[in-house]
């Protein structure tokens, strides 16, 4: 009898497990590996008396990173909670908000690739921030001190695909989006209140230039007051989208200390930019003029009584000196950003295509004048020129680009018709957070700071979801993963 008919009657079944279990199986020792790696890493960089905690605490890490898989709301937690860590370094100069944004791009990634779809969504905002950062680390290749170039772009690269991931978890749901949205608003809340203790403001210059100025888990205060804003502006969106009136409290909660927090870095580039963020949200949402009636009310009210009583905190005089200059560059005989500018566009116009290298800008303009020296700027105190120097004009393009293709992308979702008055509302106003670091990248730069740029990713992440969602869309977690 011959072989072959039997053996097509009787076909093989042991054909190994599925793909899927394969990819399970690979990522599970993998991820063991390089989890075991990174908890050593940190509980040998923490102090010895809080190794055995993180160790202890690392099985609910691995269930978190479990309920990531199934619900990708859950990875933007991871990389919310891990935001009050601010400074907080592991090895090798790598912060832990570094490794649990890294964290939440491969929760999201995997847990898409597991159900057969791509890593994450592309529209022409993300291919612009794609664009943008590729041409960053190919001017690598120029970088002066490629180990402090290398630590910034990994930062960058991982800001990136933290947007992407973002705006890809959001699904098409508003409902999602406004979840996730107050994920990150808790641990953004959460730093802002480290801050508020250590405030103990003095003047000199007549509010030109200020000491002792609130910035709590990061380097400078300008960094505290970008985070501030962007965060006052987050919460505003989600009160004016509330659906209830717990929601809203706690949401106004967060604005409040954000408020506050802002108001005590004393960052008049915050400041200008939290302000061009909510005069357009005024301009867009009507629920927001309203809110903004209420607060200066309120405000005013409380300028009259304490001013009346003659009982006026110093750190509101320091910031009331503070506000009264901020259109006065000679405030400040110390300001030296006209000449800080003139640098920038030196270093532009010797190295248009490459720039002189990622986070190379104070190298290059060491000894350019006797200005520069004494101050020792770390950036161009401008944001497009910051990164037209170090990488150059096709890096300020794709990154204009990126801009306008999210700009325009909030206005189409926010204009779509359908919506319930308060999703609409939210949606405007989460799409103008952004503009708190456009506006104030006009007068400085503080990017350089992991927390601050993750942040700003993150809301990038919830600005281009709004292109992407749909009125009536009910996405489960699985969907949208």
């Amino acid at each position: 009898m011959s072989v072959a008919p039997l053996a097509a009657q009787h076909p093989r079944t042991d054909q190994g497990p599925p793909a899927r279990t394969r990819l399970a199986v690979l990522a599970a020792v993998v991820g063991g590996l390089v989890a075991g790696a990174a908890l050593t890493a940190v509980a040998l960089a923490l102090p010895p008396g809080l190794g055995p905690g993180v160790v202890a605490l690392a099985p609910l890490a691995l269930v978190a990173v479990g309920m990531a898989l199934r619900d990708v709301r859950w990875a933007v937690g991871l990389f919310s909670a891990a935001l009050p860590a601010g400074l907080t370094t592991l090895f090798g100069g790598v912060q832990l908000v570094q490794v649990a944004a890294a964290a939440a791009v491969g929760v999201v990634v995997v847990a898409r690739l597991w159900r057969g779809r791509a890593p994450l969504v592309l529209n022409p905002a993300i291919i612009a921030l794609l664009v943008f950062a590729a041409w960053t680390v190919a001017t690598l290749l120029v970088a002066p001190e490629l180990p402090r170039a290398l630590r910034y772009e990994a930062v960058l690269v991982t800001a990136v695909l933290l947007a992407a991931a973002i705006a890809t978890a959001c699904g098409t749901s508003a409902e999602r989006l406004q979840q996730i949205a107050g994920v990150l608003l808790a641990g953004s809340v959460t730093t802002c209140l480290l801050a508020l203790p250590e405030s103990a403001p003095r003047g000199s210059f007549g509010g030109g230039e200020v000491e002792g100025r609130a910035q709590g888990v990061f380097s400078q205060p300008n960094e505290l007051g970008i985070f501030a804003g962007t965060t006052l502006v987050l919460a505003v969106a989600l009160v004016v989208g509330a659906s209830g009136r717990r929601q809203r409290l706690l949401a106004g909660a967060g604005a409040l200390v954000a408020l506050v927090c802002l108001a005590f870095s004393l960052s008049r580039g915050a400041w200008l930019g939290t302000v061009l963020a909510l005069v357009v949200a005024v301009a867009l949402v009507p629920a927001v003029r309203r809110l903004s009636v209420g607060v200066v009310l309120a405000v005013a009210v409380a300028t009259v009584v304490m001013v009346g009583t003659e009982s006026t905190p110093v750190q509101l005089q320091v910031v009331g000196a503070r506000a009264a200059v901020i259109t006065d560059r000679a405030a400040n005989p110390n300001d030296a950003r006209p000449a800080i500018w003139a640098e920038a566009l030196r270093q532009v116009r010797a190295h248009p295509v490459t720039g002189v290298g990622p986070a190379a800008f104070p190298l290059a303009a060491a000894g350019s004048s006797d200005v520069i020296a004494s101050v020792r700027p770390d950036h161009a105190h401008n944001a497009l020129l910051t990164f037209a120097a170090e990488s150059g004009l096709p890096a300020v393009g794709a990154l204009l680009a990126a801009i306008g293709a999210i700009g325009a992308g909030v206005f189409r979702g926010w204009a779509r018709p359908g919506w319930p008055v308060r999703r609409r509302a939210f949606l405007g106003v989460v799409g103008c957070v952004p503009l708190v670091v456009l506006g104030h990248g006009i007068l400085d730069a503080p990017l350089r700071n992991a927390t601050t740029l993750l942040q700003t990713a993150a809301v990038l992440g919830l600005a281009i979801a709004v292109a992407r969602v749909r009125p009536g869309s009910t996405d489960t977690p699985r969907e949208a993963s």
